[in-house]
């Protein structure tokens, strides 16, 4: 729906994503990504918004190694297998951003299948299913959370987020 630049040979590194607004609802027969990229991108100040794939799996922003997200705000995702950010990959950086109502079936506001990851002053509510989430067990660790404001929680074992807060 969005922007797709996956690491099939033909992009998905070094991007700059920046000042975007995207939406989408409807029925696209598979997955619908508002941001979809790969290693060591810049992704900044972008509205995600009313992203809505009716049946199938929706994500806000999915990245794997080493990106920065600073400034985005995502709202009201929903479709079945719904993240608002999915981490597919480890070292990671959210600053200042806001993930709400990522409702559905299966529904996260934050995705963790990785390590090393850092989310800064960050506020994620409304998710359907938990608003902070960690899969495979025993291997998303190392996930620090420094002043982030989230109300629930499904943290798998052996997977592990350091909480801290500005004092």
């Amino acid at each position: 729906a969005g922007v797709y630049s996956d690491n099939d040979g033909n992009g998905g590194d070094f991007g700059n994503f920046t000042n975007l607004t995207i939406s989408a609802s409807g029925n696209f027969g598979g997955l619908i990504y508002g941001i979809r990229v790969v290693n060591n991108n810049y992704i900044s100040n972008n509205n995600i918004s009313n992203l809505v794939c009716v049946g199938q799996d929706s994500t806000g922003i999915r990245v794997s190694s080493n990106n920065t997200m600073q400034g985005n705000t995502l709202n009201s995702i929903s479709g079945t297998n719904v993240n608002g950010i999915d981490f597919a990959g480890d070292n990671n950086v959210v600053q200042n951003s806001q993930i709400a109502d990522v409702t559905g079936t299966m529904a996260y506001g934050l995705w963790i299948a990785s390590s090393n990851n850092n989310i800064t002053d960050t506020n994620i509510s409304g998710s359907s299913s938990a608003d902070v989430f960690t899969i495979p067990p025993g291997t998303s660790t190392g996930n620090i959370f420094l002043n982030v404001t989230y109300t629930t929680e499904d943290i798998n074992s052996g997977d592990d987020i350091t909480r801290k807060w500005y004092y």
